[in-house]
């Protein structure tokens, strides 16, 4: 089948995380209806785009969504915006607009949540009857979340880097001071007074 022929449909969706009771992180996972496309599957949050909305607006309905589920609410500005997946199916082009929420960022700790939904950990998630396109979600968040991590780790070290830098440079002009002032000492007035009338 053309991908003319396919349905677009655009899907948001969002990984949800919390620290387990051993720390080990945990994702939020709902379960599709019986009946229908990937029925009886495990996916995380989501919801169906419909019509041209602004992003402020899908995030606003992604966090009313996953609010409802988890029975705390959070600001929308906690949301992170992690990209893009497309997956085709068979009479479906899919393209999931995915977002990533930390429950420690909301001031949350552990929190129940609805029905048919279900926290797993990442050996249970890869476990899980879930999706090819939850694997791919999980993989683009993994990406994500790996970048992040590069990120703060080279500019932690270019701060370090700085601060030893200065350090040098202090010392090195320290030293230099110190040289010039052993090099080329300044008379005291009594002294200068005293050389000019020794060798008159």
């Amino acid at each position: 089948m053309e991908l003319g022929a396919r349905a677009l449909k655009s899907t948001l969706t969002c990984v949800v995380v919390q620290s387990g009771d051993g720390g080990e992180d945990e994702y939020l996972l709902t379960q599709r209806p019986n009946k229908g496309l990937l029925a009886g599957m495990w996916e995380f949050p989501s919801l169906l785009l419909e019509g041209d909305n602004s992003e402020m607006k899908q995030k606003g309905a992604l966090c009313a969504e996953v609010s409802r589920m988890l029975g705390v609410q959070f600001k929308k500005s906690l949301l992170l915006y992690v990209g893009e997946v497309v997956h085709i199916f068979s009479h479906i082009h899919q393209t999931y607009v995915v977002h990533s929420v930390c429950l420690k960022d909301c001031g949350a700790d552990r929190q129940t949540q609805i029905e048919n939904t279900q926290w797993l950990t990442r050996p249970a998630l890869q476990e899980a009857a879930v999706s090819t396109g939850v694997k791919k979600i999980l993989k683009l968040y993994d990406s994500m979340a790996s970048q992040e991590e590069q990120t703060s780790k080279d500019g932690k070290q270019r701060k370090t880097s700085g601060v030893k830098n200065d350090n040098k440079q202090q010392t090195s002009k320290k030293t230099k001071f110190s040289a010039v002032n052993h090099g080329f000492r300044q008379l005291s007035l009594s002294s200068f007074f005293k050389t000019v009338k020794e060798e008159t």
